[in-house]
């Protein structure tokens, strides 16, 4: 039996109940301890040698005791079967209280949960074993002295405190990118080498990241552990339930140095701040056309491959991008949620509330760099543009004319060739 501050304070509670018990097992506690325990529980706990299905402290058994299985939800347990009396009883309850309180707590099988055998509590991971022992033996969690956060070892405290210094010991040979953790720097170099370990067995689909494979199996099983408490909207990913109860809250923890806007998430964050840096890191193979984020190169894609994969159930028209088809959506249901505070009127699109918002505000954003003069609509500048640039995109299929937009040779085909029939 391991002797622990925990122990001894079993001990204490037990002595108070069993005091004449108490007496007797430990009259020769000061010289043999040891001897004494060992006497208690070699004779009545047993398990066979070779036996690996439950884990204990105590290591001498009787090797001729017989053991029978005991049916639970968790691994295969097994509980001695050799009668014995009622006071032998109150010995093994002592002393099994003591170690049982402080033995390994079990894995369940196939749920990746944890099921501890004495205190029958189950856990989802194992901080909420350790957070359990700590509670159990009264050890002092160990805290962060700059966020008061604490931690069930001292390594992950070491490694939660470079949140705060900003150090970053391991660093990428390849492309010098540093990290907090040697875990990620592994998962990171992944990217350099191409290597996905982490196979899906229903798609073959393969990943660098275990936890990106955990998370790519919800979307064949359609399991969205994640519950928002607020409005019951359920996830399928932690870091996405954590962004959508932003909307409740509005927290915008993210903040660009550059202009000061905030934003939910730290992605979109990263995407803004290429606005004002001017990178595109992603490139098109057919026509090299660069965009700040990989979605856009994405969608910019079908333009060349002529894929519509988002289709409406009503009308079955297709579109290239998802957000198309949301918009259409509403020409069916008449949806329109973005109202002005203004005059309320409402409208299917935000794009459509923003720019009549400056029907109030007297806003033109955007300004011609040649002559200066500004537009509410980017539309208008582009049109507007060609009267510098000379350019003509819209041709007449009668007379072949060019004309700088469409509505103008609309209008043109409408008032010269139709008259003509």
């Amino acid at each position: 039996m391991i002797t622990t501050p925990y122990n001894s304070r079993i001990l204490k509670v037990h002595e108070e109940e069993y005091p004449d018990l108490f007496q007797k097992l430990f009259k020769n506690k000061k010289k043999d301890k040891k001897k004494s325990i060992k006497a208690v529980t070699s004779k009545e706990l047993v398990s066979p040698k070779k036996l690996s299905k439950r884990q204990t402290t105590d290591k001498e058994y009787l090797k001729n005791d017989s053991l029978q299985p005991v049916d639970m939800d968790v691994e295969t347990y097994y509980d001695c079967i050799n009668p014995i009396d009622d006071d032998d009883e109150k010995k093994l309850e002592l002393f099994d209280s003591l170690d049982d309180h402080t033995s390994e707590y079990r894995t369940i099988t196939n749920t990746g949960m944890y099921f501890g055998q004495y205190c029958n509590q189950t856990f989802n991971n194992v901080n909420g074993v350790h957070s359990r022992k700590n509670f159990l033996t009264g050890n002092t969690p160990l805290q962060c002295d700059v966020c008061f956060r604490t931690f069930s070892c001292k390594s992950k405290l070491h490694i939660h405190k470079r949140t705060h210094t900003g150090e970053k010991p391991y660093a990428c040979d390849v492309c010098g990118q540093s990290f907090t953790q040697q875990a990620n720097l592994v998962s990171h170099k992944r990217t350099h080498t191409g290597e996905k370990p982490y196979s899906c067995n229903v798609c073959c689909q393969s990943f660098s990241l275990k936890s990106t494979l955990v998370s790519h199996k919800r979307t064949h099983t359609g399991e969205k552990p994640y519950s928002c408490n607020v409005c019951c909207q359920s996830f399928s990913l932690k870091s996405t339930l954590v962004s959508h109860t932003r909307t409740h809250t509005g927290e915008k923890p993210y903040e660009c140095d550059f202009c000061g806007q905030s934003f939910t998430q730290h992605a979109h964050l990263v995407s803004h701040k290429r606005t004002h840096t001017g990178e595109k890191p992603y490139a098109c193979n057919v026509c090299g056309r660069s965009f700040t984020q990989q979605a856009n190169l994405v969608s910019h894609k079908r333009t060349h491959t002529g894929e519509k994969p988002y289709s409406c159930k009503v009308c079955c028209q297709s579109f290239s991008h998802k957000s198309t088809l949301v918009t259409h959506i509403r020409t069916h249901t008449g949806e329109k949620p973005y109202s002005c505070n203004v005059c309320c009127e409402s409208f299917s699109q935000k794009t459509t509330l923003d720019r009549h918002k400056r029907t109030h505000t007297g806003e033109k954003p955007y300004a011609c760099n040649v002559c200066g003069r500004s537009f509410a609509r980017q539309s208008a500048l582009v049109l507007h543009y060609r009267i510098h640039t000379g350019e003509r995109p819209y041709e007449c299929g009668q007379c072949e004319k060019k004309f700088s937009s469409s509505s103008n040779c609309t209008r043109h085909i409408r008032s010269v060739h139709i008259k003509c029939f």
